[in-house]
């Protein structure tokens, strides 16, 4: 075999593999099973002094010395060769006279499952946020369609709903679609969602090792109802004043903070993930960076930024004042709100007599 790879070209870092009966067998499952059973028989039997308590499976098993390396996460700080999940290079880390990986204890299938899970779930399922990459996954009766998955809506806003309907359906907008799913799950008509719960981590790596820096679970109903919050919240009338504003994508919500999105700091999109997935309260400096921002559009004369606006508008509603609406409330008690009423009022006025002045009464007086 090794004569006959050499005539044909072949090189000592080349993979080989087997096709029999005219199948690969690395492409058929049927074997796994047999494989697992038979690795175990290899493993030292219980009595052994080196077993030990498998974090993963709860099980004595004879741990792995070293764990496989977790792939795709080179472009979050991580190596191209893969990133290391548990690591223990120095003694200063190691507890009790371990070494290396046996100081956080797996079994070698158990190890090589929570990787594959891992290099599935970063090839599928993550959104690069922050110069990290959030991955996320349910667990219940039935697997979670992309259509009725929150993150994706979160993550693409009015733009999810292009994806899967024409133009003339897209009037449902993100957050309808949020409210309907939530209905479902509360009356019962969607019984494959009711027991269901997601999972979410953020992953990213450093000198060779995965770093988590957030995990977040909970009941999917309690997400939906997150996300359906998050898109009310930053429902906000068109500029035009015809219309509501489409749902924005999550990311356009942070780019309202800066004239770029390269200059909102990473901890900032962080919090406001958590913000929207876990229906916090705004940030007072996200607040104030907004603000900032609406001031110079103010000064400038430019078109209002819809996500930015409602930015403004979710920070007082989460802070507990119902009477702000996504349109004109003419019964809101706050006296700056019917002054900023007045300053309108006093601009619409100046430009219906001169026009175009330039600096106008709102760039003045602002």
């Amino acid at each position: 075999i090794g004569e006959r790879l050499r005539e044909h070209g072949a090189r000592p870092s080349d993979l080989v593999t087997f096709h029999v009966g005219g199948h690969f067998l690395v492409d058929c499952s049927s074997w796994h099973q047999w494989w697992r059973t038979y690795r175990r028989t290899l493993q030292k039997q219980p009595g052994s002094a080196t077993l030990m308590r498998c974090l993963a499976s709860g099980e004595l098993v004879e741990p792995a010395r070293t764990q496989p390396k977790v792939s795709g996460l080179a472009d979050v700080g991580g190596l191209a060769t893969g990133d290391a999940l548990a690591s223990y290079k120095q003694e200063a880390f190691c507890s009790y006279g371990l070494e290396q990986a046996h100081n956080a204890a797996v079994s070698d299938d158990e190890a090589h499952a929570y990787r594959a899970a891992l290099d599935d779930l970063i090839s599928k399922h993550a959104q690069k946020l922050a110069g990290a990459k959030v991955i996320h996954w349910f667990a219940g009766r039935k697997p979670i369609d992309r259509k009725d998955d929150p993150f994706v809506m979160l993550e693409t806003g009015l733009e999810f709903l292009d994806e899967l309907e024409t133009r003339e359906q897209t009037e449902l907008q993100a957050q309808n679609r949020a409210k309907r799913l939530l209905e479902a799950v509360r009356t019962g008509t969607r019984p494959e969602l009711h027991d269901n719960y997601y999972y979410a981590a953020t992953l990213s790596g450093s000198s060779g090792r995965v770093m988590v820096r957030d995990w977040m679970e909970g009941q999917f109903e309690q997400l939906v109802g997150n996300i359906s919050a998050w898109f009310d919240d930053l429902t906000i009338v068109h500029r035009e004043g015809t219309r509501m504003a489409p749902s924005p994508k999550f990311m356009a919500v942070v780019g309202a903070l800066g004239r770029e999105l390269r200059e909102i700091p990473s901890p900032t999109i962080a919090k406001l993930w958590r913000v929207a997935v876990r229906w916090e309260p705004i940030p007072q400096q996200v607040l104030a960076q907004a603000l900032s921002r609406a001031r110079l559009d103010f000064i400038k004369a430019e078109p209002a930024n819809h996500a930015r606006m409602g930015l403004l508008k979710a920070f007082h509603i989460r802070k507990g004042d119902t009477q702000m609406m996504p349109y004109l409330n003419e019964e809101h008690p706050s006296c700056a709100y019917h002054c900023g009423r007045l300053m309108a009022v006093l601009a619409a006025i100046q430009y219906a007599a001169f026009g175009d002045v330039g600096a106008g009464v709102v760039q003045r007086y602002y």
